[in-house]
């Protein structure tokens, strides 16, 4: 939502013949309060190099830019799990169209391959993200996306750490956080000691190049949850939040830091609910706020499991 209080969003499927391969929108609220939401498609994937299949959470910079992933096609020689990572710019004075700009695609190879969740974006314009497939051991990557120099068109992507899709997991995917220190927090679908994985990646030491993968906590199925999904919320206190599925029932997790910044991070349940949801928790003063896609009163279209809620979880 930018400050006017229009909101943006993307869809899996849809837009214009013959793909049907998503788009991305807008809806502007009504001068009077009641009235109905103004509805605009900004942009239709193509298929192709264009990409297709968005249907992740929109970055907005300062400038009004929106910047997302689509998951497959883009680059002509990769032949599955490929994707790509754009820019949609507002329309220039006296203009009306959208400019969709592709800034990289993915080959399925080192560079890794189908993105998964939402991007990173710092002030500077550096966006961060995952792919949950290939790169150099074919278990997914984190990568960054660097904007072109002065006079340059060419964005630059640098793979910072390579999934082995062993203790330290493999399929990233969802939403990652950075500390204050640079520190990336993240999920990973599968792998470590059980099913799923939450990380830290740090930046090189001064004078190093390379980027270190810490499982900062595995989940083990059951109770214990399992495949963690849409990514991870850091909060001012340095815990994080994020949801896991078990045998029964859906959870929102927290991880705490440990005391003194050594030893391992404590991981509890902070709410249990009859629901499933891949959302990231959004905080506002302290409380959590999470949509469910199923539970709730039962409705006809999901009479067995109902068609959702929204709810908050305060401390």
């Amino acid at each position: 939502m930018n400050a006017q209080g229009t909101l943006f969003g993307t869809t899996n499927g849809g837009g214009e013949t013959p793909c049907y391969c998503g788009t991305v929108f807008e809806l502007q609220p009504p001068a009077k309060m009641g009235s109905a939401w103004t509805f605009s498609a900004l942009h239709s994937f193509a298929g192709g190099k264009d990409g297709a299949y968005a249907g992740q959470k929109l970055a907005l910079a300062g400038d009004g830019s929106l910047f997302s992933v689509t998951t497959s096609q883009g680059d002509p020689n990769c032949t599955s799990r490929c994707g790509t990572v754009f820019e949609l710019a507002p329309p220039a004075a006296g203009q009306t169209s959208w400019t969709e700009t592709v800034l990289h695609r993915f080959t399925g190879g080192a560079d890794g391959g189908q993105p998964r969740g939402s991007l990173l974006l710092l002030p500077s314009g550096v966006l961060y993200g995952t792919t949950g497939y290939a790169g150099s051991f074919g278990a997914g990557t984190i990568f960054r996306l660097t904007p072109p120099g002065t006079g340059k068109t060419i964005w630059k992507e640098t793979v910072l750490y390579s999934f082995k899709g062993t203790t330290d997991g493999y399929d990233p995917n969802g939403a990652m956080a950075r500390d204050k220190t640079g520190n990336l927090y993240g999920i990973t679908e599968n792998g470590g000691q059980g099913i799923g994985v939450i990380f830290q990646l740090t930046p090189p030491a001064s004078g190093q190049k390379t980027w270190t993968e810490t499982p900062l906590y595995s989940f083990s199925g059951g109770t214990g949850g399992e495949y963690p999904a849409g990514g991870v919320l850091l909060s001012n206190s340095g815990s994080l939040f994020g949801v896991v599925g078990d045998a029964a029932d859906t959870a929102v997790w927290e991880l705490t830091p440990p005391s003194g910044g050594t030893g391992p991070w404590t991981e509890k349940y902070a709410y249990t609910y009859v629901g499933s949801s891949a959302s990231v928790p959004l905080s506002v003063g302290g409380t959590l706020y999470l949509a469910s896609s199923q539970g709730g009163i039962s409705c006809s279209a999901n009479p067995s499991y109902g068609c959702g809620f929204i709810f908050s979880i305060a401390r």
